[in-house]
């Protein structure tokens, strides 16, 4: 009977080697980083209900599983505070092309907060 390994990394870089150079090792990472170590061939992606993952996959949620990321301040930051303004430019045009140029899905663009909420427990 083969040995069952937890191992618990500090980054995805990491993660996407250690996976790469285990045979039969799962891993977790975000979307990006994962699709960039598969075309170099060091490992494949999982398909899911026989849909491999992509941004279209979850946009359309015929991908199960994935998460949203989060910006949390100790409390609202003041209306004119760096925080304030770099909050503001991730929700904006610019910052939500630039989330998705990188292969996230920016939950502020409209077409992608029902996803977005889902994932979230519905908020």
């Amino acid at each position: 009977m083969d040995t069952v390994v937890r191992c618990e990394l500090d980054s995805t870089a990491e993660v996407l080697k250690t996976v790469a150079n285990i045979p039969g090792a799962i891993g977790y990472a975000e979307l990006h980083s994962a699709e960039e170590s598969a075309q170099k061939g060091n490992l494949q992606p999982v398909a899911l209900d026989r849909r491999k993952p992509s941004i279209d996959a979850v946009r359309e949620r015929s991908y199960p599983f994935w998460e949203p990321e989060y910006a949390y301040t100790y409390t609202s930051p003041p209306p004119n505070s760096l925080t304030s303004k770099f909050l503001d430019y991730l929700a904006g045009d610019t910052g939500r092309n630039l989330i998705e140029e990188h292969g996230r899905l920016p939950c502020a663009a409209a077409e992608n907060q029902r996803a977005c909420q889902l994932a979230a427990g519905g908020w």
